[in-house]
């Protein structure tokens, strides 16, 4: 097999020339997984740092929710001193520290606030989509056509983009929320996730070169 492919690379006839054409669709046609899982990520990446439309979502809802919180607490308060004032003309004694705050609680509905939109850096400005997207599709396809084997780039790409999606972005987003509203334990945990990733692809890159060596090595063994 090896030798057909570089008899057909050496050839100059115009069939050669064909089957080259196929081979580099193929090659091209292989590597989407890869170039749309690393494209969404430095898309993110880049309209977090221009436009922080993630974690200034997340603060916003946030900051929201404690706020209608409040006013349904003051508002559930007012209405139980009625009662209250109430219950002093009558002479009787009222202890706080015994009152059931059960059906005041009841009153107030925890709205969560919604999950960012995913998709969220398809609102950016068409000239930086487009821009960002045809520049990485370009460096992928030029390392497809010059660089004789892409599973390292394709794997480093991958392992990185897999721990920034997934352990990452999530916890350093969950750590902007908490700036001003301290959780130890939501932080600590955060902050877990944000360096188990950071180590996890490091260890998983580590692992990418390791594999490509190693498979270089055995192809020099056996005369390849």
């Amino acid at each position: 097999r090896r030798t057909y492919l570089k008899t057909v690379v050496s050839d100059k006839s115009a069939f050669a020339y064909v089957l080259q054409s196929i081979f580099l669709l193929v090659s091209i046609m292989a590597i989407p997984p890869n170039f749309f899982i690393g494209k969404e990520a430095v898309l993110i990446i880049f309209d977090e740092i221009t436009r922080r439309s993630y974690s200034q979502h997340n603060t916003r809802m946030l900051r929201r929710k404690i706020k209608a919180d409040k006013k349904k607490l003051i508002k559930t308060i007012n209405n139980s001193e009625p009662s209250m004032s109430s219950s002093r003309d009558d002479g009787s004694i009222v202890d706080v520290g015994s009152m059931d705050l059960t059906e005041a609680s009841t009153d107030i509905e925890i709205v969560l606030p919604p999950e960012p939109d995913p998709c969220e850096y398809m609102t950016m400005r068409p000239v930086f989509y487009y821009t960002i997207v045809l520049s990485l599709h370009a460096l992928t396809t030029f390392l497809a056509i010059y660089v004789g084997d892409i599973a390292l780039f394709t794997g480093v790409i991958g392992a990185t983009t897999g721990c920034f999606i997934t352990f990452i972005a999530p916890g350093s987003f969950y750590i902007i929320c908490l700036k001003k509203n301290r959780l130890e334990a939501q932080a600590i945990a955060a902050w877990f996730f944000v360096f188990f990733g950071i180590f996890a692809s490091i260890g998983l890159n580590v692992c990418v070169i390791l594999s490509q060596v190693w498979s270089d090595h055995y192809k020099e063994e056996d005369g390849f």
